[in-house]
């Protein structure tokens, strides 16, 4: 019985000191981890097909680096997907030679499903640098759009006197 006791005091001791070193220790904290929502994106391919000017006198143009336009510089973009109303933003960039810096212009359109449209981007006279071109671009501004090719979406245009579509 001596010795049951004896080792049964043991095993009490035995167990106060595991419970005490296990509550001591160190504990770190669980944290799960979710994989973040794959985002749906729809695709719609917009694109640039020319940048149009108005009242260009080719005479005037022939001897600077400089091109007139009398009117007008307008865009011709495209919604080519199935999707209606996509939002998006047309850009045209310029070096004005008058002014002696670059002038960006931005618009918002809204596309039909396989829509044209002409979207008017400058409507005064204006001098441009011919060596620095026009640049004309188009975005979506809804993210959940994506444009399956960028390739099209841009033109920079060095144009001269000529054909007034390119």
């Amino acid at each position: 019985m001596k010795t049951f006791k004896m080792l049964s005091s043991s095993l009490i001791v035995l167990m106060l000191l595991c419970t005490t070193v296990f509550a001591a220790g160190p504990t770190t904290p669980v944290t799960q981890v979710q994989a973040p929502a794959r985002v749906l994106k729809f695709s719609a391919d917009l694109l640039v097909q020319y940048i149009e000017f108005f009242n260009c006198p080719c005479s005037l143009n022939q001897v600077l680096d400089t091109e007139y336009v009398t009117d007008m510089i307008a865009v011709k973009v495209a919604n080519t997907s199935t999707f209606n109303a996509v939002p998006a933003k047309v850009t045209v960039s310029y070096y004005d030679v008058s002014a002696k810096t670059t002038v960006t212009v931005t618009k918002n359109v809204t596309l039909n499903a396989n829509q044209w449209t002409k979207v008017i981007m400058v409507q005064k006279p204006i001098l441009i640098k011919k060596s620095v071109g026009v640049t004309a671009s188009i975005e979506h501004t809804d993210a959940k759009y994506a444009d399956p090719n960028l390739a099209n979406n841009k033109i920079l245009n060095y144009r001269t006197c000529g054909p007034m579509v390119e």
